[in-house]
């Protein structure tokens, strides 16, 4: 369940055709597509609302206009509070859209009002789910065909992966024939809020003994919000329809080899130490929660090794993780550049007060074997 929780706090070029005249001998420029984006002002709406720019689709946003409002002064703003139901639709009505990209929702009754309202006036849905609908997580490499789970009979009792599974119900109800549904796992990179990445190239850059959890052989996954973005409107671009896993990276990454590369980046003086998974468990330490990004093959093998292998077989790219390192930082760097030195930002991880005492008794601990 810890799982499903973490995962809720997470330029391609159109084919031209070219119009040939009656007369067969002037060829006229192609119209632009028209895209209609719902949100796309916070973190991946804007990496897909910049790879639909660098496309040439004629865009436009449909938001309350609060999150971010300066953030694409060139593009149209249509707002609107989807909060408040399917009127909040209306000025979206008097025109037709070639493609709708909903990136946002948390609730799938604004989806059901989205699907109900625009099904008349667009041709593709997009929706952006999330990895969180598997029904569990102890199978390695599910894909698309792979079981998601059943809601509660409850509605007023649903979690966020409920919601996302009845969304996503819902988008190929109204849209049986004309959808995408792109199924992220944990996203990072420009403008992520999360500090989950941002507290291992820290630490890193912090230096010393820095605890390492496991042996280094688990599993980690993360994808570029960038990629996220360029593949949402490489598929409306393609045509390519269905359920896609949008994981990354390309090939499967160990905490061995993701960390070393942390060292490599910021500071390849800084100095693992593997502290074994049962002693983590002794000591009180959680995985995620005190350490982040952290699942243990112990506890969900298949949560970290999703496949993204029908995604790749599609054109799914993906960015350079040393890239993602950067882009990550600075966005923090920039975020909370105003900010006290005192703040602490990863209230989400163990305190490095936590991780030196806990090193200092595993290292005792190690001589006494």
């Amino acid at each position: 369940m810890q799982r499903r929780f973490f995962l809720e706090q997470v330029g391609w070029g159109l084919p031209t055709m070219l119009a040939t005249s009656i007369l067969g001998c002037t060829q006229a420029k192609p119209k632009s597509k028209k895209l209609l984006v719902l949100g796309g002002t916070v973190f991946l709406g804007p990496a897909i609302v910049n790879a639909g720019i660098k496309a040439g689709f004629d865009i436009a946003l449909f938001n309350r206009g609060i999150s971010n409002p300066d953030l694409f002064p060139n593009v149209r703003l249509i707002k609107g509070d989807r909060t408040i139901g399917q009127k909040a639709y209306k000025d979206l009505i008097n025109e037709d859209w070639d493609f709708v990209i909903d990136v946002w929702p948390e609730e799938s009754y604004m989806v059901n009002d989205a699907t109900k309202v625009l099904k008349s006036y667009c041709k593709h849905y997009t929706f952006i789910s999330s990895i969180a609908v598997y029904d569990h997580f102890q199978t390695v490499g599910l894909d698309e065909n792979s079981k998601v789970l059943e809601p509660r009979s409850d509605k007023g009792k649903w979690e966020y992966y409920e919601e996302k599974v009845h969304a996503e119900r819902l988008v190929r109800k109204r849209f049986p024939d004309s959808h995408t549904i792109l199924r992220p796992g944990p996203i990072k990179g420009w403008r992520d809020s999360e500090m989950d990445l941002a507290y291992w190239l820290t630490r890193i850059k912090k230096g010393g003994k820095v605890l390492a959890p496991g042996n280094g052989n688990d599993p980690i996954q993360f994808i570029d919000v960038t990629d996220v973005g360029n593949f949402a409107i490489k598929c409306i671009a393609r045509g390519l329809k269905g359920t896609y896993n949008t994981t990354g990276p390309r090939q499967k990454l160990i905490w061995k080899h993701f960390l070393e590369q942390c060292r490599g980046h910021y500071n390849p003086k800084a100095e693992l130490v593997w502290v074994d998974e049962t002693f983590l468990r002794q000591k009180g330490v959680q995985s995620m929660r005190d350490l982040p990004l952290w699942v243990p093959l112990s506890e969900d093998p298949g949560f970290m090794q999703i496949s993204n292998a029908k995604a790749v077989a599609h054109g799914l790219d993906f960015t350079n993780i040393h890239k993602t390192f950067t882009d990550t930082m600075e966005w923090v760097e920039q975020t909370f550049k105003n900010k006290s030195e005192n703040v602490d930002l990863f209230t989400n991880a163990i305190s490095f007060e936590a991780e030196k005492e806990i090193l200092n008794e595993y290292m005792l601990f190690k001589k006494g074997q």
